[in-house]
């Protein structure tokens, strides 16, 4: 026997030939098929992650299976890979960016279709910041009034201040801390600016440069200083003279860059007012207008005190004071200025007598003050001043602040609303606030918002008012007692609060002659009579403030039926027992609930004192629809008194 079975089969079928000869060369020949089949899936496994800076293409895909097993990756099969099935299924990004990770899936074949997949993941991230060329980087210098300062600053802040920028992935954003600062800053204020040049992943290179806005140009003088004579007043006229330094002599200066300040040299290295006849001088004083950064330019101007005139003195003006105020207090009154007489320095002070008319009230007066002068020739000028003192000052208290109270507390009660305090008048003493109100109706009865007016008057009629609102409002539910979860029978009146019970001390703290409602939602009990009532009272005040409270009434019905039975009777041993025209009904069936019952009875026989004798004890039973029965018992005696004929 042979066969030409190959070593290996090949997966398929394959026809086997079997060959049987005998010793005289006869042979026999048969075939038989060899299935050979392959259902399991080959197993792979990916090269490992890669990471990209900028993206995907770095990583180009495996596209054969070659390369995939060059860079890593390992596929095994219990039969033949099919190595051109080898492909990319997938490539599938998280849409992320740095990082962004894209998966690609393969997937590969064995010779018979089985395939398997594995996924690898590329990370693509940029973590290398710009590169910023500063060649061409440059500070720079403004000069203040020579063209646009703002513009040149920012051609500068725009320009980077010349640095260029460049990355490895994409472009650049650039940005600046400049502070928007564009004062004068002369010779040794340059500002650095740091310019920050930014990828699309965050990360970062900076350069800085710095700006200065200077100026190198003197203020010009656009009016001179301006000389001035004044009469002497004995003091060194030193109003006028501190006014003519103050104003600079009346010179006047522009600068295109920064503000001036003035400055003179009076009081410097001896430049001081000249001693000649009596209190009169002269010095020659120079101005000089000096810009931010130290550039200036200078005026000159004489000042002389002359002295023509007699001895004169300037009476205070006419004033009005307070009533809390000390009439001889000369700060507050004025006193007389510019005493002076030939620049006599020995003239004496002026001195004043007051008369004093009373005003119009209690706290005001008018005090007529004269005032004399005289110099050392007893030449005397009198001027006259007029002191009107008044109380025009109204008192002052803190009203209590504002206030809700509840519709039953008192508002006339300061305890409860508040009460003024710290009442006080710069003149009047022993002051009381008093008060009137407003009432505005609110949004229900027993609501309202009171707008109280307080006022404080002192002796001159003075008032001070302040307002308080105080809100009345009935915020507090009514009460009261709601009934006893009560059981009834089903007969009984459900409505009838007699029975049922009623609310009892329905009470609220502002409305009055409230009465409880209810409602109702009946549940089926046990049985057709039987119920369970939720009986929900309500009580609700003036205001919609409402209480409630349940009661559950329970309907039974536990009341047996009634019926008359019927007599006992004798009856022949020939008659009927179940004729109950010969042995009687029941009658007057009757239930508290139920209707339409009919009683039913059961009969247990007892032998008599012959074989046609019996006395059936029958027993009778009305049940109504909630199971409730009454029993009755009947007696029949069935005799037999009949003779035979």
């Amino acid at each position: 026997v042979v066969n030409d079975a190959p070593a290996t089969f090949p997966i398929g079928t394959t026809t086997v030939t079997w060959t049987v000869t005998d010793e005289e060369g006869n042979f026999e020949t048969c075939t038989q098929d060899v299935t050979v089949t392959d259902d399991e899936d080959p197993s792979i496994s990916c090269p490992g992650d890669l990471t990209a800076i900028c993206n995907i293409s770095e990583q180009p895909v495996y596209s054969t299976y070659a390369e995939f097993t060059n860079a890593g990756g390992s596929i095994t099969d219990n039969c033949t890979i099919n190595e051109a099935s080898f492909t990319l299924t997938s490539e599938v990004s998280d849409n992320l960016s740095c990082p962004e990770t894209v998966t690609r899936t393969y997937q590969i074949a064995d010779m018979t279709g089985n395939t398997v997949t594995c996924t690898q993941l590329i990370v693509i991230n940029d973590e290398v910041p710009p590169t910023i060329d500063n060649t061409n980087t440059a500070n720079i210098e403004i000069e203040c009034g020579e063209g646009d300062t703002q513009a040149a600053l920012n051609n500068w802040l725009n320009s980077n201040a010349g640095a260029t920028s460049t990355d490895n992935c994409g472009d650049v954003t650039w940005t600046n801390d400049y502070g928007l600062d564009t004062n004068v800053k002369c010779d040794n204020g340059a500002i650095t600016v740091t310019f920050t040049a930014t990828d699309a992943c965050n990360n970062k290179s900076t350069t800085t440069a710095t700006y200065l806005i200077k100026d190198t140009e003197a203020p010009e003088i656009t009016t001179v200083a301006a000389d001035q004579t004044v009469q002497c007043d004995g003091s060194g006229n030193l109003t006028e003279f501190e006014n003519w330094l103050n104003t600079n002599a009346g010179a006047e200066a522009t600068d295109d860059c920064s503000s001036i300040v003035w400055s003179n040299n009076y009081g410097e290295d001896g430049n001081v007012m000249s001693d000649e006849c009596g209190m009169t001088g002269k010095v020659l004083v120079k101005f000089t207008a000096t810009d931010a950064c130290g550039n200036s330019s200078s005026t000159t101007a004489l000042f002389t005190i002359i002295d023509t005139i007699a001895p004169i003195f300037t009476v205070p003006e006419d004033v009005t004071i307070n009533c809390d105020d000390d009439a001889t207090v000369l700060t507050l009154t004025g006193d007389v200025i510019d005493e002076a007489d030939a620049c006599d320095t020995n003239i004496g002070e002026a001195t004043y007598t007051d008369e004093i008319a009373a005003g119009e009230c209690a706290n005001e007066s008018i005090i007529t003050r004269t005032w004399s002068l005289t110099d050392a020739c007893d030449n005397t000028t009198t001027h006259v001043q007029i002191i009107t003192v008044q109380d025009v000052t109204p008192p002052t208290f803190t009203v209590p602040a504002d206030v809700t109270i509840n519709c039953d507390d008192d508002a006339t009660d300061l305890v409860l609303t508040g009460d003024v305090s710290d009442e006080m008048d710069n003149c009047s003493s022993e002051l009381e606030a008093t008060y009137t109100d407003e009432v505005a109706a609110g949004e229900c009865a027993n609501e309202s918002t009171i707008t109280r007016t307080w006022s404080l008057t002192d002796d001159c009629n003075n008032t001070t008012t302040h307002v308080q609102t105080i809100t009345v409002q009935d915020v507090t539910p009514p009460t009261f007692t709601v009934p006893a979860d009560v059981t009834i029978n089903c007969d009984d009146d459900a409505t009838d609060l007699v029975l049922t019970g009623d609310v009892s001390d329905e009470m609220d703290n502002c409305s009055s002659e409230l009465e409880a409602t209810y409602t109702d939602e009946v549940a089926a009990g046990e049985c057709a009579n039987e119920s369970t009532i939720t009986r929900t009272w309500s009580l609700t005040d003036d205001c919609n403030n409402t209480t409630t409270h349940v009661q559950t009434i329970t309907v039974q019905d536990i009341t047996k039926p009634e019926f008359t039975a019927p007599a006992d009777v004798t009856i022949n041993c020939e008659d009927d027992a179940t004729d109950l025209t010969l042995t009687g009904d029941v009658t007057d069936e009757s239930d508290n609930c139920s209707s339409g019952l009919d009683a039913t009875y059961t009969d247990a026989v007892a032998a008599g004192n012959c074989a046609n004798e019996s006395v059936i004890t029958r027993t009778w039973s009305l049940t109504d629809d909630c199971n409730n029965t009454t029993t009755h018992v009947q007696t029949i005696t069935v005799q037999d008194i009949t003779k035979p004929e």
